[in-house]
């Protein structure tokens, strides 16, 4: 049922191109658009679970948002995890995602798969034949529609599918799964973020090079697009710029509005509360709060509202005072509740939805007929819930729904 796809939905994948900000010279990015695409509802599926699994077999942590790769660095700086000459190799895998080839992926998808679990067990119904059958057929038929003419993508796979990603970091260390093992195991820390990924390395750097050059040898193409080697991390974070047309913006004063605008409030707390996770630093974070003010000032709005949003978010977070010896900053404090709480939040994300229906309730006030018993409506209650459970039963997202007549 999650891998089946509505007819009434379905778009052909499309391309074009955007300007990559986040990378230096901001290159051209070729993105391919298939959220509707016919195979997307298997792209989806099987990219959850081989991610999860290749995440599993290597240790690996996958970072959703960009202020979790500096919370993360963070803790194992603190928890004594990075030593003094620990080294950071970050890489991305943008260009293996658009021309690996894919029977080499599925030679490694299958290397992988066999290594992992047992050729007598299944995942979540499914035996290994099944996986590869689906993961071929899913780059098999990759057709997409560019300057009104349809194309097939023979090699890659689609920059927006949940499958790419996944299917290239198995490639990337099942393919000769010998030659990077060292890089992933239990005694260094791996992350990933997107198409990013960080490794740290606690041996010689000569000899960090001289496997990585060996590895990247060993490839039809050049697989690793290393970005840095070094004991500092790098990391680019993209600063978005606030709305700075003013001539569009006095064009349709009415139309055209910032988000500062359309809600100081909502965008003032959202500015102070990335500016909290991202900047460990005090003398930079300061810096963006005298940026943040810039912007208030520029779209003419009172310094008060500045003042009063900053003291409620750290009322909200309970940094309202700091008392003597003065060990930690209001800054400090303020970060460590703000890193609890999407903490928090993200365990409850990850609550059984089950929990969560249990409390759902839509309430349709529909007109009295008097003339109906208790018995009767009894009936046609039931009526009804059978009639849904008939047509509807075998839909996952009506597996807990039915109609009470109160």
């Amino acid at each position: 049922m999650a891998m089946k796809i509505d007819r009434s939905t379905v778009r052909m994948n499309y391309l074009y191109f955007v300007s990559d900000t986040h990378k230096e010279g901001i290159p051209v990015q070729p993105i391919m658009v298939c959220n509707e695409g016919p195979t997307m509802g298997i792209s989806r599926y099987l990219g959850r679970l081989l991610g999860l699994l290749f995440n599993d077999a290597t240790h690996c942590k996958k970072l959703h948002k960009a202020y979790n790769v500096i919370h993360a660095m963070e803790f194992d700086q603190k928890s004594g995890q990075l030593r003094p000459t620990t080294l950071f190799v970050s890489f991305n895998i943008d260009n293996l995602c658009l021309n690996f080839s894919h029977q080499q992926v599925m030679d490694a998808l299958e290397h992988f798969l066999n290594s992992y679990i047992s050729s007598h067990h299944s995942i979540q119904g499914m035996t290994i034949s099944i996986i590869l059958q689906l993961v071929r057929f899913v780059l098999d038929e990759q057709y997409f529609i560019y300057n009104y003419k349809l194309y097939r993508q023979t090699a890659g796979s689609a920059s927006g599918s949940l499958l790419t990603i996944p299917s290239v970091y198995i490639y990337l260390f099942y393919w000769q799964q010998d030659l990077l093992e060292d890089l992933i195991n239990k005694n260094e820390l791996f992350f990933r973020y997107r198409n990013e990924a960080f490794i740290t390395w606690n041996r010689s750097e000569d000899e960090l090079r001289t496997l990585l050059a060996m590895a990247n040898s060993q490839f039809p193409q050049p697989i690793l697009n290393i970005i840095h080697i070094g004991l500092r991390i790098h990391f680019r974070v993209y600063h978005e710029l606030m709305f700075d047309d003013n001539e569009l913006l006095s064009s349709f004063p009415d139309i055209i509005q910032p988000p500062i605008i359309q809600d100081t409030w909502k965008w003032l707390r959202a500015a102070f509360l990335k500016a909290t996770r991202y900047y460990s630093d005090r003398e930079i974070y300061h810096n963006e709060l005298d940026e943040i003010k810039w912007q208030i000032n520029r779209h003419k709005l009172p310094d008060s509202i500045f003042n009063e949003a900053y003291d409620e978010i750290l009322q909200d977070f309970g940094v309202t005072a700091i008392y003597p010896p003065y060990t930690r900053s209001a800054h400090d404090i303020m970060r460590q509740h703000v890193f609890n709480y999407d903490t928090y939040r993200k365990s409850k994300n990850k609550e059984p939805q089950s929990q969560h229906k249990q409390q759902q309730q839509t309430i349709l006030h529909l007109p009295n007929i008097p003339s109906l018993d208790g018995s009767t409506i009894a009936k046609i209650e039931q009526e009804l819930n059978t009639t849904l459970y008939q047509k509807f039963g075998d839909h996952r997202r009506m597996q807990h729904f039915f109609i009470n007549i109160l």
